[in-house]
């Protein structure tokens, strides 16, 4: 990893396959875990798509959009989540590019409720401009989400050794208690929802719900130390 810089996250208008993915398969959201150009602006892409279709109708409606469906498999933790590696036509701008041509760090590509997400790293204040003038000129909207100071510049999209191993070291159960506890609001600051109010919507006690949320984030900070 390189010296520190700035983290940053941009919404743009998504105009890409993403975008053509997630309305083929009414998905939730489409998230970009690697990208590999193989020429002729022809990518192999390996996706995260969370959708309520099922697995083989989804596989039928990626085959219908894409060049070719070449992984397919489902998330042990979440009947709507399937990793998937397809081949596609993606002509210029492609995010991935866009971003890379300025010397900026992508991390992390995300198509969620029809606005795509870039999160990715600059090393100060005058390149921030330099991608955010680029960004403009390719997608002609843009909007700056967030910006911090970062130790590091971090590793660059498509290292998603941590992702994996939570999905495989962790308990279904455990996963599905974030979850649900990430998606009311609970570790929002301030909450959104009291603990007592999330035990009532799981349907246990406050004590039991207590206990097995510290269990869950033991669990989760224990791969994450793991892993580095």
């Amino acid at each position: 990893m390189s010296t520190a810089g700035l983290r940053v996250e941009f919404q743009l208008q998504p105009t890409t396959e993403l975008d053509e993915i997630r309305a083929a398969t009414d998905s939730e959201a489409v998230e970009l875990d690697n990208a590999m150009y193989t020429g002729s602006d022809y990518w192999h892409q390996h996706l995260t798509v969370t959708s309520e279709l099922g697995g083989p109708a989804l596989r039928d409606r990626l085959s219908a959009v894409v060049n070719g469906v070449i992984g397919f498999s489902a998330a042990e933790f979440d009947d709507n989540t399937y990793y998937v590696l397809v081949q596609v036509e993606e002509p210029e701008p492609f995010v991935v590019t866009s971003v890379g041509r300025t010397g900026a760090i992508p991390h992390r590509v995300c198509l969620f409720n029809d606005h795509l997400s870039v999160t990715a790293s600059v090393s100060d204040w005058s390149h921030l401009r330099r991608v955010a003038d680029r960004l403009k000129t390719d997608y002609q909207t843009l909007d700056l989400l967030h910006s911090a100071r970062a130790e590091t510049m971090g590793f660059p999209l498509g290292n998603h050794k941590l992702k994996h191993a939570v999905y495989s070291d962790i308990p279904t159960s455990q996963l599905e208690l974030l979850q649900t506890a990430h998606q009311q609001g609970y570790f929002d600051v301030p909450r959104s929802v009291t603990t007592v109010e999330l035990a009532e919507t799981i349907g246990i006690s406050q004590s039991t719900l207590s206990e097995r949320l510290r269990r869950a984030q033991d669990e989760l900070l224990g791969v994450m130390f793991r892993s580095r």
